[in-house]
């Protein structure tokens, strides 16, 4: 009996540690002394904007936007967006023209975005999700 007892015993402590070494997946798998990437915090650009007047909407996600057409959903642009402070700043390549341009761009409140853009055209962003 005492025999059965220790056995049973050994069996829950393989098992325990087992059980240990597959829940400890990420940290297991690192190399001694580092700790954990933390994941990049959100930005304020990230989410769903639409322009102002109405004629596209942007996605912005992790440093990368891409605009469509509001009505047809074509692809306008592709781009880039930094932030610093209260200020972004856009870098896109027109799909229908294939020129880069830019814009600097100032948080008006959490939903909306005042730009100018490089050639002195200004344009607002409205958070819409």
């Amino acid at each position: 009996m005492k025999k059965q007892i220790s056995t049973l015993a050994a069996l829950v402590t393989l098992a325990t540690g087992l059980a240990a070494c597959q829940g400890g997946g990420q940290e297991m798998a690192m190399a001694p002394g580092r700790a954990p990437a933390a994941a990049p915090a959100p930005s304020p650009m990230d989410g769903r904007w639409a322009s102002a007047d109405g004629i596209f909407v942007a996605n912005f996600r992790g440093g990368s936007f891409q605009s469509v057409d509001a009505q047809t959903g074509a692809v306008l642009a592709n781009g880039s967006y930094t932030m610093s402070g209260g200020r972004a700043q856009l870098d896109w390549l027109s799909t229908s023209s294939n020129e880069r341009r830019s814009a600097t761009c100032s948080f008006q409140g959490q939903a909306r975005l005042s730009c100018t853009q490089s050639s002195g055209a200004s344009f607002e962003l409205q958070r819409t999700a």
